[in-house]
């Protein structure tokens, strides 16, 4: 059993520099405001929070909501992303955003040349533009229940980031009750 394969995977290369990238963000961030007293637990606590949110699985080692600045929403946004496709992982998966990336970019150059036929492609191979329309509907349905679950608990009288937070793991844990039906 060969281990290359996830080095030249698309979908995976993505995601390894996604959880390297917030994780080495936690580490730098919390090291800077000296948040642990000792390195190594700056380093354990960062890395183990930024794959276990990244990869939805909801373990904790810490109490990371109340971690200094920007590093709670980090997280929370890196857990939006979620695992890869076929796996049971929460978020909108990993390949999603990598076309939705890709998709930003083609439009950027189009706006540059607007006469230009700039394919999307995932390793050799060039996707359609049905694959990408079904990706952005999917992001689109995703955004907009987000938001209307937001609004309606916050018309309950909960504060914003009690409610942005609820939404976001319930919306995991019905992403993953509907992939287990």
């Amino acid at each position: 059993m060969s281990v290359r394969h996830y080095f030249t995977d698309a979908e995976a290369k993505t995601y390894f520099a996604i959880l390297f990238l917030v994780a080495s963000t936690c580490v730098g961030y919390l090291f800077y405001t000296q948040t642990f007293e000792d390195v190594g637990d700056t380093v354990i606590h960062a890395v183990f929070q930024a794959v276990s949110i990244g990869t939805t699985t909801g373990f904790t080692t810490h109490e990371y909501h109340t971690w200094p600045g920007f590093l709670p929403v980090l997280l929370l946004f890196t857990s939006f992303i979620g695992a890869c496709a076929g796996s049971t992982g929460g978020g909108m998966k990993v390949i999603r955003f990598l076309l939705l990336t890709k998709q930003g970019v083609r439009e950027i150059v189009r706006v540059i040349h607007p006469s230009a036929v700039v394919p999307i492609r995932i390793g050799d191979k060039s996707l359609s533009d049905r694959v990408i329309d079904s990706v952005w509907g999917f992001f689109s349905a995703y955004v907009g229940a987000f938001v209307l679950m937001l609004l309606g608990l916050m018309f309950t009288g909960m504060d914003q980031v009690t409610a942005f937070s609820a939404v976001a793991a319930c919306q995991k844990i019905f992403r993953h009750i509907s992939l287990r039906s």
